[in-house]
């Protein structure tokens, strides 16, 4: 944070920020992270889905796969994140899940759409 208050302006910390995640995402090849059990109250007998998107799974890293779990009212939620179209990790992955007796649901399977943004500077 110290280094972020001495830049000079918005398109220098930008810049730092892109290739200092650009160096440290290229050497993982998986990333397996649980935020954690939502606390949502009252609200929560009326969700059926949940999705969590952690940083490892955004484009603009070079994490190839990601699972984040989270916790809901007593469900577990796997969101499986690939950047590729092979499917052999994921059948893999169901295929564990079923050899252990954990039962599941698969509740969509979609390429990723995510948006383009940009910082104003």
């Amino acid at each position: 944070m110290n280094e972020l208050g001495a830049m000079s302006g918005h398109e220098e910390r930008q810049k730092y920020c892109r290739e200092r995640m650009e160096a440290l995402s290229r050497c993982l090849t998986a990333t397996v992270s649980y935020v954690g059990k939502a606390n949502l109250g009252d609200a929560e007998r009326c969700i059926q889905e949940y999705e969590a998107l952690p940083s490892t799974a955004l484009p603009s890293t070079h994490v190839p796969l990601t699972v984040e779990m989270s916790a809901l009212h007593g469900w577990f939620f796997l969101n499986f994140i690939q950047f590729f179209r092979e499917t052999d990790y994921f059948s893999a992955f169901i295929g564990q899940l079923r050899q252990n007796g954990i039962d599941y649901d698969v509740l969509n399977a979609a390429e990723a759409l995510y948006p383009r943004v940009e910082l104003p500077i």
